[in-house]
């Protein structure tokens, strides 16, 4: 607010700027940036130091009406506290649920792409954490299952995700009854489904083929379709080593 240079290229992007309207401004570049900054703690392990910026963005992020920006920082923030060590046991599922309610309050929730895919990575975090403590928190897992599942099921990664978290962290203690373990099952063609944009392309008619979606000569037309010579060679010896081509294993 005391550079007169930044000052003078936010008003520049208004017809008429008032001080609200550039500080919100302000806030929302400033915020990206300490995001990104944040993010790049988070993945150096420098724990403390990201929940403290993730915080920040989180409350910056609500002063200027972005909720679905609050949700998803202070969530990181929750994670960054868990992973450190210092948020464990009931105050973990407490914080986590606090901001499970906060999503889906009737005063915030809306029914929009964005917004339902923030909501389901807020349901899996609070899922996630009521399966660490285990017990009755296993009981409160089933009880969310039951009606947001929906919201849950609104992005494929986020609903994948979860379920295997769910899995690896209840299965080894064996509290996955029958109705939870029917609930948390992830097929492959789910997996491949919700994550096949961050996939090789040039695998996943292998990848199909292996797990007998479909027949090696149903995606021969796939592969030819691929433009890169090397990339069609690829998909091509793929689907023949999911086929048990042991030339083309060589190859």
């Amino acid at each position: 607010m005391r550079d007169e240079e930044f000052m003078s290229y936010i008003e520049s992007r208004f017809v008429k700027a008032d001080e609200e309207a550039v500080r919100g401004t302000i806030l929302e570049e400033t915020s990206f940036l300490k995001y990104a900054l944040a993010y790049y703690r988070f993945n150096n392990d420098e724990l403390k130091e990201a929940e403290g910026l993730f915080n920040e963005v989180a409350g910056e992020q609500r002063e200027i009406g972005a909720y679905e920006n609050y949700l998803i920082n202070r969530g990181l923030a929750l994670r960054a506290e868990a992973i450190e060590g210092s948020l464990v046991g009931d105050k973990l599922v407490d914080e986590f649920r606090q901001l499970y309610e906060e999503a889906f309050n009737e005063e915030h929730f809306k029914p929009t792409a964005p917004y339902l895919t923030t909501a389901s990575f807020t349901l899996c975090d609070y899922l996630a954490s009521l399966a660490l403590t285990g017990g009755e928190g296993v009981k409160k897992i089933k009880e969310l299952l039951e009606e947001p599942l929906w919201v849950l099921n609104a992005n494929e990664q986020a609903s994948v995700l979860t379920k295997l978290t769910l899995n690896a962290l209840l299965s080894p203690r064996g509290e996955l009854s029958s109705g939870l373990e029917g609930r948390i099952v992830v097929a492959p063609r789910e997996l491949i489904e919700a994550f096949k944009d961050e996939m090789y392309s040039e695998l996943l008619p292998a990848l199909r083929v292996t797990f007998g979606f479909v027949k090696p000569e149903d995606v021969g037309g796939v592969c030819e379709s691929i433009k890169d010579s090397t990339k069609k060679r690829i998909c091509m010896y793929a689907v023949s080593v999911a086929n048990g081509d042991g030339a083309a294993v060589e190859r």
